[in-house]
């Protein structure tokens, strides 16, 4: 045994030179040892104590049984091939007898059937037919999984047309939202502008209803005019004003309310209480 796994492995140095035998299965030649070992697992080889298992193999019973082994096998195959052959020769001489005018198509049936069942001893049809079944099962299997995944995509596709979908819809809602969005902020800033050009034009009537009352009208001085609307929500420009007296001085600041007419325009130095009218009207906000 040594000598074969060692001229097999082609260890460093020829047996045939310096060698020298401890005991079965042990050589030693120059530095190197070797030694075979065959256990009841695999049979290995040592060289100078580096193992190498050389038969993957469970002893040689097993390796015994693997040389049956592999001869039952190829005489399977060769037996295989011959009833390959056997069908392969049926199968031209049932083409070649439907070829003809006028087949027995019965008696090729039979023929098929009786060659079939001789050329695999007897259950050959029942073999043939168990394996057309195992192939038509396979292929049914195939298609029912490409049905599956064929499924899948198409689920998988509409959800993604669905979310596409929804994110346009969003999309469009929130380009909507904005637009009317922008489009009341217009509206509210045109109706600011409105009201601020009739708050002017309602304190400059103010201030000419002031001026229709004072004694020297063109000596007349404004400071912190403003629009206001009063506790009953009447609309009225209110400051204060100073302007020339008899004498040709200036008297002072003092407060007015004017609701837009030299009637209802009134002078802190003309009414008593005006702290009252002024607090209903300047200060007080729309019931």
């Amino acid at each position: 045994i040594t000598d074969k796994y060692c001229r097999l492995l082609k260890c460093p140095v020829p047996l045939d030179q310096n060698t020298f035998f401890f005991k079965n299965n042990e050589i030693r030649w120059s530095d190197t040892f070797c030694a075979v070992a065959v256990g009841p697992r695999v049979t290995q080889l040592t060289v100078n104590s580096r193992a190498l298992i050389i038969d993957g193999i469970y002893g040689e019973e097993s390796k015994v049984f693997l040389d049956d082994a592999k001869a039952r096998i190829a005489t399977a195959k060769a037996e295989l091939r011959k009833r390959s052959n056997e069908l392969d020769r049926l199968e031209e001489s049932i083409t070649e007898s439907l070829s003809k005018p006028a087949a027995d198509l019965p008696a090729i049936k039979n023929l098929v059937n009786t060659s079939i069942a001789n050329i695999f001893n007897g259950d050959g049809n029942q073999v043939v037919d168990a394996a057309i079944e195992r192939e038509s099962a396979a292929e049914e299997e195939e298609k029912r999984q490409q049905l599956v995944a064929e499924t899948a995509r198409q689920e998988a596709r509409a959800e993604r047309e669905r979310e596409a979908t929804a994110r346009r819809e969003a999309s469009a809602q929130q380009r909507a939202e904005e637009r009317a969005r922008e489009a009341q902020e217009r509206s509210v800033a045109a109706e600011e502008n409105r009201n601020s050009g009739r708050e002017f034009a309602w304190t400059q009537l103010g201030q000419d209803s002031v001026k229709a009352k004072l004694r020297d009208s063109r000596s007349a001085e404004f400071r912190n005019v403003f629009f206001h609307r009063g506790r009953e929500n009447v609309p009225v420009t209110c400051g204060e004003v100073n302007s020339k007296n008899a004498f040709g001085a200036l008297s002072g600041f003092q407060r007015f309310v004017s609701a837009g007419s030299v009637e209802q325009t009134y002078l802190e130095e003309e009414v008593s209480g005006f702290s009252v009218v002024w607090n209903e009207l300047c200060v007080a906000v729309p019931n």
